[in-house]
């Protein structure tokens, strides 16, 4: 399904495009798409790459990695979703590009634009899940989040979104 959704969304979009006045500004473009820009800079020698910007459909969240996160309970309480989605893809890890250091460094993602629909994809390792998987899955996301909370610009004024 998810793949349908993507590929509706892209062909809907590079038709539109192409017959557009303006270019790349089509309504689903302005419904659909998150304005992503990742920075990367290392803590360890300094090093700084050049941003990289880029859109995408939805944000891609493994079902066993968010139901750890959330499992992890803090005083008690269940983590808040837009919490732990920060973490699994809001500052992703990776390696200093700089040859004489390679030290571990985190990729910051911020919005480059308020998405109007936000989608999040929960990917199961199999087809044959169980529906009481699925449903400990959907239901540990919650109705509304603040998506500026999930990406790494804590500059930015809240921005919500419902998800269900």
């Amino acid at each position: 399904a998810t793949e349908v959704h993507e590929a509706i969304l892209h062909g809907l979009h590079s038709t539109l495009s192409t017959a557009a006045v303006d270019g790349d500004n089509t309504f689903v473009r302005a419904i659909f798409n998150n304005a992503i820009e990742e920075n990367v800079t290392c803590a360890a020698c300094g090093h700084t790459e050049k941003p990289h910007a880029y859109d995408s459909w939805a944000e891609y969240v493994y079902a066993h990695e968010l139901m750890a996160s959330i499992d992890v309970h803090e005083g008690g309480q269940r983590r808040q979703f837009d919490a732990v989605l920060r973490e699994l893809i809001g500052s992703l890890p990776g390696k200093c590009q700089n040859p004489k250091c390679e030290q571990d460094v985190s990729l910051c993602r911020r919005l480059r634009s308020d998405p109007r629909v936000y989608s999040i994809v929960i990917v199961h390792p199999t087809a044959n899940e169980s529906h009481d998987v699925i449903r400990r899955a959907l239901d540990a996301v919650d109705d509304v989040i603040n998506v500026s909370a999930v990406y790494t610009d804590e500059s930015a004024p809240p921005r919500y979104a419902r998800l269900k």
